[in-house]
């Protein structure tokens, strides 16, 4: 079944920038549960824009006893705080106040379950400490400057720019159980209050490089991750803004994007469960802003050409602003015994349209409702 309906009393429903209470529930409710990390004494502070090795990396008690003739890098962080069980939080210095790091080579991945990275926010409440990952170049397909290999993981106050040798600004990953070590699960990741900047600079290599990717290897079958918050960050100037991807029988739960301004990217999201028999459940896509991006869409969601027996559940899209897209919303099934399920559009702002495409062999789209969105300009509302 497939509700469309025009003024809508949504008094149970609303809140703040017309997003339902229920889902801004959802969303403050995770963003506390992914903000406890505790602070400790015993955490570590990044003093230092050098990008080198010199301090005694085996631990993070061995790091501040000993960190170098030039104070403790963000790459010493890292590593030595992978070395110990955590919670570990790594702080930028406020003496490191608009400064900018040049990366030299790709960052070491976080492997640690338990690290906060943050950065302290200028009066005007933005990310005032750049990471230019322009002279660095990645060290294995599908990694980022950022890259995810562990749970409860939250990077919040930076500002990433000219990622062109990279796939991903931040890349989030679980993968087999393999010699490493690395995890088949990944749960609890909240990126918030970012700024990733790679304009002119989304097409200029072999890769197109996007923003923030959460995905599971796709090699493998049966990974997944789970409770992944994306919230109040600038995403300017990549190919894809937010972007999945996935092997078989993976699991995506409660993906939160919210509060957000996606500028000048190609294509602003695309969540896309890939493979055979996968899930994408629980996402909320609340109070984002779309402007100057891409002329045809803003959000895609479906299945590629080979997938099947995968489905997409309980989705909610509310409270968002769509400014410039032709289609501001575009829900496709291809492949085949598909299905995208309990869905609701509700309370956005659109210049474009919102289309469901279903076509391929055994496929399904039911329980969707399109509630009490504005719709501006000349081009169909909703295209079925």
């Amino acid at each position: 079944m497939i509700t469309i309906s025009g003024p809508f009393d949504m008094a149970m429903l609303m809140r703040s920038k017309n997003v339902s209470s229920v889902v801004y529930f959802g969303v403050s409710s995770l963003v506390l549960m992914l903000a406890a990390f505790p602070v400790r004494a015993g955490d570590l502070v990044v003093s230092t824009t050098s990008d080198v090795i010199n301090g005694d990396i085996s631990n993070p008690s061995a790091l501040k006893a000993n960190p170098g003739p030039d104070g403790i890098s963000l790459r010493e962080a890292i590593e030595a705080v992978n070395k110990a069980p955590g919670p570990h939080t790594i702080v930028i210095s406020p003496s490191l106040e608009g400064q900018t790091l040049q990366l030299s080579a790709a960052l070491p991945h976080f492997k640690r379950d338990g690290i906060t990275l943050q950065r302290l926010y200028d009066v005007a409440d933005q990310p005032s400490f750049t990471v230019d990952a322009a002279n660095a170049i990645a060290v294995e397909p599908g990694a980022g400057v950022i890259s995810v290999r562990c749970s409860d993981f939250k990077i919040s106050g930076f500002r990433i720019v000219r990622i062109m040798n990279f796939r991903d600004a931040v890349n989030v990953k679980a993968v087999s159980t393999n010699s490493t070590g690395l995890p088949t699960e990944i749960k609890n990741v909240c990126i918030e209050g970012n700024a990733f900047d790679n304009t002119g600079l989304q097409n200029q290599t072999d890769v197109h490089v996007n923003a923030i990717v959460v995905e599971t290897a796709k090699e493998n079958s049966g990974n997944s991750v789970m409770n992944v918050i994306v919230r109040d960050n600038v995403i300017n100037g990549f190919y894809v803004g937010i972007t999945t991807g996935s092997g078989d029988s993976t699991r995506f739960d409660n993906l939160v994007i919210h509060g957000n301004t996606f500028i000048n990217n190609e294509l602003p999201m695309e969540l896309v469960p890939e493979g055979t028999g996968s899930r994408l459940k629980g996402t909320r896509i609340t109070a984002n802003t779309f402007t100057q991006n891409g002329p045809h869409l803003a959000i895609t969601f479906g299945f590629s050409l080979a997938g099947s027996g995968s489905m997409i559940d309980e989705l909610i899209i509310a409270g968002n602003e769509f400014r410039d897209e032709s289609i501001a919303i575009h829900l496709a099934l291809v492949g085949a015994m598909n299905m995208i399920r309990n869905t609701i559009i509700a309370n956005n702002l659109t210049h474009g349209t919102f289309t469901i495409r279903c076509e391929g062999a055994q496929n399904t789209v039911g329980n969707t409702l399109i509630v009490g969105n504005r719709h501006l300009g000349s081009d169909v509302f909703v295209n079925i």
